[in-house]
């Protein structure tokens, strides 16, 4: 009994050694492609080549007691290629900047380029009582949180919400580029006939040259004749219904409205003073940067 006790212990510490090495392999494995995503990060766009970057701002109102407006701004690092001659996006990089009633909210997630699987998600947030929280969250080859670090007990997620709100994430990139929505073109597509060519300039040609006989020759004169005669009609009416006091008052009202101009004129010189000069120096927005070593 005792050998196989002793047995059974040896094997739980060997499983034991053997899932902690694996586990401590994944996360070596998971901090050098971190490393090599932020070395492609900060080449990207450079040495002129066009940048491989997309970034999403979304704001609404946060349904609480009292509506809060929140801003996000999602920036997305892919690479790119052209498989069948139709572009595809492949994101490895998220990068979240997150306000809402005087807080802010960094989070960074890794993505496997090649499947678009979740590696590792940070997020440093601020909190109502005054202090930051910090998480760092790191998965295996399927999925499967193997291993969280919290700043604080008081942690705000788990494993399982930060995939999910990565994966979320990776969604909207898809759904705004329509990754994956596009089939390769086929080549053997029947084309739809069109006229040919010398047809098609000669057409042209006889309509550019075509004399301008149109109705619009016919019906100008005809409406050209009755706009006068009912400008003609108007004026009469005008001349006939303006009696000499009707006049008198008009002459009183077009000097009245004269004086006044040239008194509002004079207080304006009178007022005028030099231009008050406004600095147009930016205040740049506040925003929460991770810490030195996130991953």
């Amino acid at each position: 009994m005792k050998k196989l006790t002793a047995l059974l212990i040896t094997l739980l510490v060997v499983t034991a050694a053997v899932a902690q090495s694996g586990k401590d392999a994944r996360i070596k494995e998971i901090r050098a492609a971190y490393s090599q995503a932020k070395k492609k990060i900060d080449q990207n766009g450079k040495g002129g080549k066009s940048p491989k970057d997309m970034t999403i701002v979304l704001n609404h109102l946060e349904d609480e007691d009292v509506p809060l407006y929140m801003e996000m701004t999602i920036k997305y690092y892919f690479d790119e290629t052209y498989p069948e001659g139709v572009a595809e996006k492949h994101p490895y990089f998220i990068v979240e900047d997150w306000a809402c009633h005087g807080h802010l909210r960094y989070r960074e997630i890794l993505l496997n380029p090649k499947d678009q699987q979740v590696m590792f998600c940070y997020m440093r947030g601020e909190t109502d009582g005054g202090f930051v929280v910090e998480s760092r969250y790191y998965y295996d080859t399927k999925g499967k949180c193997i291993e969280e670090k919290h700043n604080t007990d008081n942690n705000w997620t788990d494993g399982g919400s930060e995939k999910g709100n990565a994966e979320y994430y990776l969604k909207i990139f898809n759904m705004v580029t329509y990754n994956g929505y596009f089939s390769p073109l086929e080549p053997d597509s029947t084309e739809r006939s069109t006229t040919p060519k010398a047809q098609r300039v000669a057409q042209i040609r006889s309509v550019s040259t075509r004399p301008a006989t149109s109705s619009a020759k016919i019906l100008l004169p005809c409406r050209w004749k009755a706009i006068r005669s009912i400008s003609s009609t108007l004026k009469a009416r005008a001349s006939s219904s303006r009696t000499p006091a009707a006049e008198k008052k008009a002459k009183n009202m077009n000097g009245a409205i004269t004086m006044t101009r040239a008194a509002t004129a004079s207080r304006q010189r009178a007022t005028r003073r030099k231009p008050t000069t406004v600095s147009t120096t930016s205040v740049p927005p506040r925003i929460l940067k991770p810490s030195s070593t996130p991953c």
